[in-house]
């Protein structure tokens, strides 16, 4: 698992497939669109806002004007390994998400990353 801030300029990215399941946590108003699993959409990400990415679904995103994200990125084996204890694997599905919506505990994960990591926001 690691955790990685970003700031990018205007861009835009090839279509790409992570190895790691990744949840991106917005740090900016920077609207945009994305590819997520041959769905495309406009997304606002507004601060707070995230997506997720499972491994493997191709992907692809651009931004209109310059942006500020963290991603936080697990191996598939961890998180299979985690939910052993929780539940049955098989039930298990990483649900592909545009980021346009927010959710408390994945902004207090967020938070306590940063606050046990080098960055200061």
């Amino acid at each position: 698992m690691h955790l990685e801030l970003h700031q990018q300029p205007k861009f835009d990215t090839i279509e790409h497939q992570h190895t790691m399941h990744a949840i991106a946590f917005g740090l900016t108003v920077a609207p945009g669109e994305r590819w997520l699993d041959g769905k495309i959409q406009r997304e606002r990400r507004n601060l707070g806002d995230i997506a997720i990415i499972p491994a493997g679904i191709a992907h692809r995103c651009n931004w209109n004007i310059s942006a500020e994200f963290m991603i936080l990125a697990v191996e598939p084996v961890l998180l299979s390994q985690v939910g052993q204890d929780l539940v049955d694997c098989d039930r298990i599905e990483l649900v592909p998400q545009f980021m346009n919506e927010q959710d408390i505990l994945i902004q207090g994960i967020f938070s306590t990353l940063v606050r046990f990591s080098r960055f200061a926001l």
